[in-house]
């Protein structure tokens, strides 16, 4: 099999704040409080500090990644994103990522809590996965769910659920007109925002990411 072409690799971690209140003023309040601390980091980091002016809003832009940190939901989150990601890329920035942490941690106390971590891994594709839907659909049930459907429906998409240490996987595949890998893992953490989150959830998707991939070479 030839070398896949990925087009896509990333990784977006949210943290969902559940034990913030609804209230939009304290919530601008707790926003104003953040603020100054994460300015005090650009002396040592090179990023771009961008507050929203409903002041419910900040995005933090570096060159290999970016956090979102979003009040204007019902449930306010912090949401971290990184393109490509490598080891290297996540070794250099899991210490900032450590920074942000602290401050929400300190900032809001036990309302850190209770909060909910969601983790996505895409990887998209070149090649199409058509063939190998079929292949697990069965053509000849294939033609019996068109016939009853008295359209032409082809099968697009599938998922796979498993469980690891306790956390619980989606591996969905995607095929339109690119191929897409969708890796999703939810947590629900009952203590404040854990301290290496980055390093973490990058890690934890080692074993997804295996599956992932012998799953593709059964592709093509």
């Amino acid at each position: 099999m030839s070398e896949v072409e990925k087009t896509i690799n990333s990784l977006r971690i949210s943290i969902a704040l559940n034990k913030i209140s609804e209230d939009e003023e304290l919530k601008k309040g707790i926003i104003k409080k953040i603020v100054p601390l994460i300015e005090k980091l650009t002396d040592t980091y090179k990023f771009e500090l961008i507050v929203e002016e409903d002041d419910l809003e900040i995005d933090l832009e570096f060159d290999s990644f970016s956090i979102n940190i979003d009040f204007e939901l019902k449930k306010p989150y912090i949401s971290i994103w990184v393109l490509n990601p490598t080891k290297q890329i996540i070794e250099e920035n899991n210490d900032f990522c450590n920074k942000i942490v602290t401050i929400f941690n300190t900032i809001l106390g036990s309302n850190a809590e209770n909060n909910i971590i969601n983790s996505i891994r895409m990887i998209s594709y070149e090649q199409k996965f058509e063939e190998f839907f079929k292949y697990l659909c069965n053509e000849e049930k294939l033609l019996r769910i068109n016939e009853m459907a008295k359209n032409i429906l082809e099968p697009n998409i599938v998922g796979f659920i498993y469980k690891n240490n306790d956390k619980e996987y989606n591996i969905s595949l995607y095929s339109n007109e690119k191929s897409l890998i969708f890796l999703g893992s939810n947590f629900n953490n009952e203590n404040i925002i854990p301290i290496n989150i980055l390093q973490k959830e990058y890690s934890d998707f080692d074993d997804p990411l295996n599956i992932s991939n012998n799953i593709v070479k059964m592709m093509w």
